[in-house]
C-alpha cells in the first residue's frame, strides 16, 4: 500500500495517495511515513492549510521521530512559507541545514532548492542570491532541477522589476526582464514567468509575443489566464477568443478562466 500510495504520489494522483495514506492511518496510526506521505499528498494537491492542521494529530512519538528527517522538516518549511509564516518556515529550513552541516554534507539537490524557493518568498535577497550561486556551481543538478533554478531566477527578476516599477522606474523594470530573457532563452519556465512580468510592467505587446510563441495544448489554466489577459491588454480580440475557447473547453468550471471570459465579453461590450 505505501508504494502504490508513493507510485501515486509520484504521478501527481494526489487524491489516490491521500486515500491510501489515510486508510493506512487508520489501521496503522503510528506509521512515520505514512504521515509523511499523507502531509506530501495535501501539499502537492494545494491544500497546505489542512495539512498544517493533520500536524496535530500525529502521535507525539511519530512526530519526535519526522523531527529527524531533513525531508520532513523541508516540507515543513515549504507549507509554512506558503501561508505566510515566515517565523516558522525560516525556523524549520535552518534545522534542515543545521542537519547537513554537522555531518558536513552539502543538503540533497531538492533541499537545497527548496531553500532557495523559501528565501525568495520571504523576500531574503542577499540569502536567496548566495544560495543561487552555490546552485549554479553544483554538478549534481538533473536537467529538470537546473531548469527550477533558472525558473527562480526568472522569478527573482521579475520580482526586482516589479520593485523599480513601484519606485517609478520602468525603463530600469524592462532592463532587469530583458536581462533574464537573455540569460535563460530555452527555458519554458521562465519565459512564461517573464511574460507575466511584461504584462505587469505595461509591455504587453512584449507579453503577448511571448506567449503566442509558447505550445498551449499543455498549458495550465494560470498560463492560459496569462495569455488571455495579455491578448486582451493588447487589444488582440481575435487571438484572445482562440485561447478563451480552448481554455474553457480544457477548464470550464475554472474560476479564473470564467473571470478571462466575463473579462472578453466585457471588452466587446456585451455586459
Amino acid at each position: 500500500q505505501m508504494q502504490l500510495a508513493s507510485i501515486y504520489l509520484q504521478r501527481n494522483n494526489t487524491d489516490q495517495a491521500y486515500g491510501i495514506y489515510r486508510q493506512i492511518l487508520t489501521a496503522h496510526p503510528d506509521a512515520a511515513d505514512a504521515w509523511k506521505g499523507l502531509i506530501a499528498a495535501l501539499q502537492a494537491s494545494d491544500h497546505g492549510a489542512q495539512a498544517l492542521q493533520q500536524l496535530a494529530y500525529i502521535p507525539t512519538p511519530v512526530r519526535q521521530k519526522l523531527n529527524a528527517d531533513p525531508e520532513f522538516e523541508a516540507t515543513l518549511a515549504s507549507l509554512y512559507a506558503a501561508e505566510n509564516d515566515t517565523a516558522h518556515a525560516s525556523y524549520y529550513m535552518a534545522r534542515v541545514q543545521q542537519h547537513f552541516a554537522q555531518l558536513h554534507q552539502l543538503p540533497p539537490a531538492g533541499l537545497a532548492i527548496q531553500n532557495a524557493w523559501l528565501l525568495y518568498n520571504t523576500k531574503n535577497e542577499r540569502a536567496l542570491y548566495s544560495a543561487l550561486m552555490q546552485l549554479g556551481g553544483r554538478a549534481d543538478l538533473t536537467p529538470a532541477q537546473r531548469e527550477t533554478v533558472q525558473t527562480i531566477w526568472a522569478n527573482w527578476a521579475v520580482q526586482r522589476a516589479g520593485a523599480a516599477l513601484d519606485n517609478n522606474d520602468n525603463n530600469r523594470a524592462v532592463d532587469i526582464l530583458e536581462s533574464a530573457a537573455a540569460a535563460f532563452p530555452d527555458n519554458l519556465q521562465v519565459r512564461k514567468v517573464l511574460a507575466g512580468g511584461y504584462l505587469k510592467v505595461g509591455q504587453t505587446k512584449e507579453a503577448l509575443a511571448i506567449y503566442k510563441n509558447i505550445p498551449m495544448d499543455d498549458a495550465s489554466a494560470l498560463d492560459m489566464q496569462g495569455a488571455i489577459g495579455a491578448a486582451l491588454a493588447a487589444n488582440d480580440r481575435v487571438q484572445a477568443e482562440v485561447w478563451l475557447r480552448q481554455a474553457l473547453q480544457r477548464f470550464p468550471n475554472n474560476a479564473g478562466i470564467l473571470g478571462m471570459a466575463a473579462r472578453f465579453e466585457q471588452a466587446r461590450g456585451d455586459k
